[in-house]
């Protein structure tokens, strides 16, 4: 019941707020294309502040380099074999990148770092708040790629290269990782707005979701939607977990890597993928759909791994 109880804590908000989104955009205060307009908005500029607020302010001096190495490698895998994988059941170029984000990348932000601490205690925290400076800035700056690639026919590596570096998400990360670098600190007049103005921009972007979905076209999406979050929840935890039982991590340390692969998609691939002219109707889907499953395989994965003395 603990366990249970704790997937329901860190999903109920969000589904509050893509309910609220939804039940506003039914009731036509918003048409769809003002939602859109919003995720955009939230892609340049709110999305950007909070990389940049949870960029500079961890301290990664304490990151144990096997667990970082292992984590990166297994994306950066990840990542090299989807392009492959993907095309051979899916030809559209705006679902493709889609897809491969629903695959690859996870609300690491949102939900490991909760469940992390429920289970291990605030001294485990530090795994997740280390992997959360380098996993984060991997997943946009290949999101960026990967739909600037399957936005054209065709892209010329310097325009790829010169979008990737001015993307809103990626530049808060760099600004954030130089930040933290120099050592100063930050004026603690702006603390208060940069935190209120950071903290808004999941629940918007859940709202702004919520208010866009289009419940009449899931079942043009029904079969891709089950592939994509059984991948997704099942099959790469699984992977990531089976291969992380051939190195000698702590029950903490593994349990933070499958944490950080087996959350929900991420809330932010959805207004990336709108802002890049990728399906954002496939985006904002996987989102609820893979956050509502996750309520049951997190519950499942916790109860397993109790089970068999592992947590």
């Amino acid at each position: 019941m603990e366990s249970l109880m704790l997937s329901l804590r860190a999903v109920t908000p969000m589904m509050i707020y893509i309910f609220f989104g939804y039940f506003v955009g039914q009731r036509s205060f918003f048409g769809r294309e003002q939602m859109s307009l919003l995720s955009k908005m939230l892609f340049s500029f709110f999305y950007p502040i909070l990389l940049f607020r949870n960029t500079y302010r961890q301290d990664v001096s304490e990151a144990k380099l096997s667990v970082v190495l292992f984590a990166v490698a297994y994306l950066l895998f990840l990542m090299a074999i989807l392009p492959v994988l993907v095309p051979k059941f899916e030809k559209d170029r705006t679902r493709i990148p889609v897809i491969i984000q629903g695959i690859y990348r996870s609300n690491a932000a949102l939900f490991s770092l909760p469940i992390v601490t429920s289970i291990f205690g605030e001294s485990a925290a530090v795994i997740v708040v280390v992997l959360l400076v380098f996993i984060p800035t991997i997943y946009n700056i290949y999101a960026a790629a990967i739909l600037e690639y399957y936005r054209g026919s065709s892209v010329k590596i310097p325009v790829l290269l010169r979008n990737i570096v001015t993307n809103p998400m990626i530049a808060g990360t760099i600004a954030g990782v130089l930040f933290h670098w120099s050592g100063l600190p930050f004026p603690e007049v702006l603390t208060e707005p940069l935190n209120a103005l950071a903290n808004v921009a999941t629940p918007l972007a859940l709202f702004a979701l919520g208010g866009t979905l289009d419940f009449s076209k899931v079942g043009r999406n029904r079969k891709t939607l089950s592939v994509t979050i059984a991948l997704k929840l099942i099959a790469v935890p699984l992977a990531v977990f089976m291969i992380s039982l051939l190195f000698p991590f702590t029950a903490a340390e593994r349990f933070t890597i499958l944490a950080m692969n087996m959350t929900p998609v991420a809330t932010s691939s959805y207004p990336m993928a709108v802002s890049m002219g990728a399906d954002g109707q496939l985006a904002a889907q996987l989102v609820v759909f893979s956050s509502v499953a996750s309520l049951v395989t997190t519950f499942l994965w916790i109860f397993l791994l109790g089970q068999m003395g592992m947590l």
